[in-house]
């Protein structure tokens, strides 16, 4: 099972990892969506992002910006990160992700 994680305001991709209203969770099995959560962020401290990703067993991360130092560290927990995503719908960019046509505009690292 996949667990992605996808920050976002109003169901839209956030254009910056960190600016989100929410974190969307989607599980996914064999190519279908099973479950989806919302995660609050006003609860969440970017220095324990990392270690709260890890902690809930995420296995990939999609994000449009993201600071360097929060990607190397969610790096070395081995998830998956996609950076430089066009903001979209977030189940959009899970139907792409699972369909293999998730693209990358830039390279959008801060």
């Amino acid at each position: 099972m996949q667990k992605i994680l996808v920050p976002a305001n109003d169901d839209i991709l956030s254009e910056e990892f960190l600016k989100c209203d929410y974190y969307r969770i989607y599980h996914v099995s064999k190519n279908v969506v099973r479950k989806e959560e919302s995660i609050n962020t006003s609860k969440l401290r970017s220095e324990s992002l990392p270690a709260w990703i890890s902690k809930k067993k995420i296995t990939d991360v999609i994000a449009d910006k993201i600071e360097f130092e929060i990607l190397d560290k969610i790096n070395r927990s081995k998830i998956n990160v996609f950076v430089g995503i066009k903001p979209k719908s977030t189940i959009q960019i899970i139907d792409d992700l699972m369909k293999g046509t998730l693209e990358t505009v830039n390279s959008t690292i801060l």
